[in-house]
């Protein structure tokens, strides 16, 4: 059970992350918090970003794989 809230809230804040980087500004803590974020390095459609972050899960998820 431990590992599985672990995995669920690893994910949900590395995606969290991800949309900050792009240019489309969002509420992250919505609705506690109503402030926007976007750090604007990299657009939602880039296919390199976007390639790298796949890659980046499926390494965390055979790191995790192989304990």
């Amino acid at each position: 059970m431990l590992v599985g809230f672990g995995a669920g809230f690893t994910g949900i804040v590395t995606h969290l992350i991800g949309d900050m980087l792009t240019h489309m500004k969002f509420k992250p803590l919505w609705p506690f918090r109503d402030y926007e974020v976007a750090m604007g390095l990299v657009g939602s459609a880039n296919q390199q970003a976007n390639n790298l972050m796949v890659i980046l899960g499926i390494l965390c998820f055979a790191f995790y794989a192989m304990q």
